[in-house]
């Protein structure tokens, strides 16, 4: 059966100084729904800003999105509603599976994205969620959301609908990269596996540093 995944909101953030606990950061993380079709590139979605860009964006990590089931856990766990955009997020998705693996496609009318990696939070987030804790629940939880690159350009908006393409079962999910990544333990065996399949580059270039150190 193909299964098929709706964008519910396409978010875009302005550079904006957070204040948190006397302490001030500048980011992007802030994103809002556009209510209009945004330019869907190889350096991510025309107009959103990314300031932290050792650690963000780039054409491995040009899209992040997370998934309204996610979004509901929270919410769930919270005692509060979230608005979209509240983690950060470009696309927020409806119907992702569960377990998705790194190479796994989504097929839009022309946009193609290929997933790549986990988001691995930093203290931006506490800042951004006006919580000190937040930054290690959102490890604890291991709902990570997923980065994408842009195979294909072009326009999205809410409402599009994208086909799933589910890439080599021989490659990692998101979930276990996430654990690895965020993990003490570093085995062999699975960034050897993990290495095989189309990483973010920041990531392979951290497993391979892992892989000599090994």
């Amino acid at each position: 059966m193909t299964q098929s995944v709706t964008v519910l909101a396409v978010n875009i953030g302005e550079k904006q100084t957070l204040t948190y606990r006397g302490k001030s950061v500048d980011s992007g993380i802030v994103k809002v729904p556009q209510t209009h079709q945004v330019a869907v590139t190889v350096a991510g979605l025309a107009g959103d800003t990314i300031i932290h860009t050792k650690h963000h964006g780039g054409a491995d990590q040009a899209v992040y999105s997370y998934a309204i089931e996610d979004y509901e856990w929270w919410m769930s766990l919270l005692g509060h509603e979230l608005a979209p955009g509240a983690f950060g997020e470009n696309l927020m998705l409806k119907g992702l599976p569960q377990q998705v693996r790194v190479g796994d496609r989504l097929q839009f009318d022309s946009v193609l994205l290929e997933a790549t990696a986990p988001r691995i939070p930093c203290n931006i987030l506490s800042t951004r969620m006006q919580d000190a804790t937040f930054t290690k629940q959102f490890i604890q939880a291991e709902r990570s959301g997923v980065y994408w690159r842009v195979i294909n350009e072009g326009p999205l908006k809410a409402g599009d609908a994208a086909i799933y393409q589910a890439a080599s079962i021989d490659f990692p999910t998101i979930q276990s990269l996430y654990r690895l990544m965020t993990g003490k333990s570093r085995p062999v065996d699975q960034i050897q596996a993990a290495l095989k399949a189309p990483l973010a580059e920041r990531v392979r270039q951290k497993f391979e540093k892992w892989l000599a150190q090994s």
